[in-house]
Parts: C-alpha cells; sequence; structure tokens
C-alpha cells in the first residue's frame, strides 16, 4: 500500500520557508516598509534599494566579466546578472523588486 502524503522537492521548501520569513517580517513591526527601502544594521551596507545599495551589492557579487565590462549597476540587465550569480536565476522574484532586494541583503548579510 502507497503512503498519501504532501511531496516537497528539494528546491521547494527552502523557497517556501524563506517566503514564511519574509511573511513574517513583513508583517513585524517597522518591516516591510514601503519600496523596499528598509535600513540596514550591517555597518557597510546602506538603505536597501537605493543607488548605494545596488553600488555595494556589486562590490560584493560583482557584475563584471573581470575585463571591465559589464552591465549598469542599478539596470534590468545589472539585476538580472545578480540574479543569476546569487540564485542561478531561480529567486522566483522579479528582479529589483522591493523582496528580491531583501532576498539579495539577506543572503549577503544573513539578516
Amino acid at each position: 500500500m502507497r503512503s498519501v502524503g504532501l511531496s516537497v522537492g528539494r528546491r521547494t521548501l527552502p523557497a517556501l520557508l524563506f517566503t514564511a520569513l519574509l511573511a513574517g517580517c513583513a508583517s513585524a513591526p517597522g518591516g516591510g516598509q514601503e519600496g523596499g527601502s528598509t535600513s540596514s544594521s550591517d555597518a557597510g551596507a546602506p538603505t536597501l534599494g537605493t543607488p548605494e545599495w545596488q553600488a555595494w551589492v556589486d562590490r560584493k557579487i560583482g557584475s563584471g566579466d573581470g575585463q571591465g565590462h559589464g552591465p549598469d549597476v542599478g539596470s534590468s540587465e545589472w539585476c538580472s546578472t545578480i540574479d543569476f550569480r546569487l540564485f542561478g536565476g531561480a529567486s522566483g522574484l522579479p528582479p529589483c523588486s522591493p523582496l528580491w532586494n531583501q532576498r539579495v541583503h539577506h543572503m549577503l548579510t544573513g539578516e
């Protein structure tokens, strides 16, 4: 007899847990502020989503090819490059959206 149960793939479970964590943070005081512009307690991380934050992310991850070529920081091409380098292109969020900014920040700082 086959057991019947909920089957969750290896990639799906972490994504579900992360989504639940984000939902909890958004309902917490000070969480989920408009435009993803929450400040960071990481000493080197500027306010999420700002050009300064994007430059900080680019310094941490790098979007260029090592020869001085790469997308303009903050552009949609840049967001897609960062998404690919951090998440293999499978973040499940629209690149450069407020939730995507939070997920990138979490990956870089653990916050």
